[in-house]
């Protein structure tokens, strides 16, 4: 990824972050609560300088993720809630010391890196200006407040850019872990399969150039197998 990469998908993330900060603290004063009850979980109490700051994201299905990543998945509405987020969140939850902070950690950087390769992939197979619409239009978009929240869209960003530049670089091994991290960020992200498939197509050479494409499919199998074993239920996974 070159500079301009880095310049234009940090630029775009700073106006988000700001956009979004702004945002969260007009609805946090105009309509306070949470709005979702999460049954067995209830958020981490915030102190220090960030707490204002982060406080105001601890609502409605953020709460799901956050309890998965602390009490793993049952039996139950648990499952609505893709795996990506909440294991990064586990991981990250000892160096920062609770789950709310950590979510917000990884969604903001996945949101931040998001941007930059979507850039780098834009860039690549249209052009700059192409590419400078494509962060600035994201960025700026009504429900782009999500890529900033502790919700599964900004892993599906990050997984999905990712996947997308690896294959346009010829990469199968990186764009098949990253396809499968798409695929276990959100429901829909086993979709990007398609352009996978489309920009493999296109390229010739070794058989070996489907393994990216393969990757979201192989990811979202590996959710309904996970699913099956925990419910006895094939389809657990859509009937949650």
């Amino acid at each position: 990824m070159n500079r301009q990469a880095w310049q234009w998908g940090v630029g775009a993330w700073v106006a988000l972050r700001l956009i979004s900060a702004l945002a969260a603290a007009y609805s946090v004063a105009s309509m306070p609560g949470n709005g979702v009850e999460v049954p067995g979980y209830w958020p981490p109490q915030l102190s220090g300088p960030l707490a204002a700051v982060a406080e105001p994201w601890l609502r409605a299905d953020g709460l799901w993720y956050l309890k998965v990543a602390t009490q793993g998945y049952a039996a139950d509405e648990t499952l609505a809630f893709f795996p990506a987020l909440p294991a990064a969140t586990a991981a990250v939850q000892p160096l920062v010391g609770n789950e709310a902070y950590a979510a917000l950690l990884v969604t903001n950087l996945a949101s931040l890196l998001g941007l930059v390769m979507l850039f780098a992939f834009v860039a690549r197979v249209l052009d700059r200006h192409s590419a400078q619409a494509a962060v600035v239009g994201l960025a700026l978009f009504p429900t782009a407040f999500f890529f900033v929240a502790p919700y599964g869209e900004a892993m599906l960003l990050f997984a999905g850019s990712a996947a997308l530049l690896a294959t346009a670089s010829k990469r199968p091994q990186l764009a098949f872990v990253f396809g499968a991290a798409a695929a276990l960020s959100r429901p829909f992200g086993a979709l990007i399969c398609i352009p996978m498939a489309f920009m493999v197509a296109g390229q010739g050479g070794s058989p070996r150039r489907w393994l990216g494409p393969a990757g979201p499919v192989a990811g979202l199998g590996g959710w309904f197998a996970y699913t099956w074993n925990l419910t006895g239920d094939p389809l657990a996974a859509l009937h949650v």
